[in-house]
């Protein structure tokens, strides 16, 4: 049984996959924050990850008839083939009209509008091998495929194709892909189902984390050198004492 609100959204035919993505964007931006504010991913901010996540999500329902649970393994593996293709074929259309004089947001409509290919072959290709995910793309999923693509050409404006800018794209897909795992593990579906004001302790721990001001994880073995010489100057100040 779920919580009393939520029987009453899904008696009303409120979809239960509707109501995941309501509950869960708090909880990825938890996941977010612990991955980039905790750990110490380099990740490229703003709401291209969302939208990996959520890609990653919908692509994982369409095996279920009835889409309300999302398949992990099918959402990873059609999630990283979307992302790959639209990455690649993103930045190699606005290499193209690169140097064309045009307006700025005309010249970022025609890659976008371009997605359209990839995404037409894709479910061409879908067709010819029979395959039940690319054959049962909804229009979620092509939205989230136009969104990236024009998240993926401003970034790529934005940062160059430095090794820097590919490793954060890089930590940015991985970290997508593992907040898309915590969101479709029924156990967490179950218990924000059931417990639906648990949203207010997740805002309440994206708060507190804001307000961290600490070393990551990752700086520690970065700065463990310093922090070894410190303690071992410590330790001859006190010997002297």
């Amino acid at each position: 049984m779920f919580h009393p609100i939520v029987e009453y959204l899904l008696a009303g035919g409120i979809h239960k996959t509707t109501i995941i993505a309501i509950l869960s964007i708090p909880l990825i931006h938890l996941i977010i924050n612990i991955g980039r504010y905790i750990i110490g991913f380099k990740i490229q901010v703003g709401y291209s990850i969302i939208i990996m996540v959520y890609l990653f999500y919908f692509l994982g329902t369409l095996l279920d008839p009835y889409q309300t649970t999302s398949n992990i393994f099918v959402g990873l593996r059609y999630g990283f083939i979307f992302i790959s293709a639209i990455t690649l074929f993103s930045i190699s259309i606005y290499q193209i009209f690169k140097k064309v004089v045009m307006h700025y947001y005309p010249k970022l409509s025609v890659v976008i509008g371009a997605t359209t290919i990839i995404t037409t072959s894709l479910i061409f290709i879908g067709r010819m091998l029979e395959d039940p995910i690319l054959t049962s793309i909804n229009p979620i999923i092509i939205i989230c495929i136009a969104i990236l693509s024009e998240q993926i050409t401003i970034l790529y404006i934005k940062n160059g194709s430095s090794i820097g800018s590919v490793f954060e794209y890089f930590w940015t897909i991985i970290l997508a892909g593992i907040a898309y795992i915590f969101l479709a593990l029924p156990i967490f579906e179950d218990i924000f189902l059931q417990y639906p004001w648990l949203i207010l302790i997740v805002l309440l721990s994206n708060g507190l984390i804001g307000k961290y001001t600490g070393l990551r994880i990752t700086e520690y073995s970065r700065f463990n050198d310093l922090l070894l010489e410190k303690e071992h100057d410590e330790h001859i100040s006190d010997t002297e004492e």
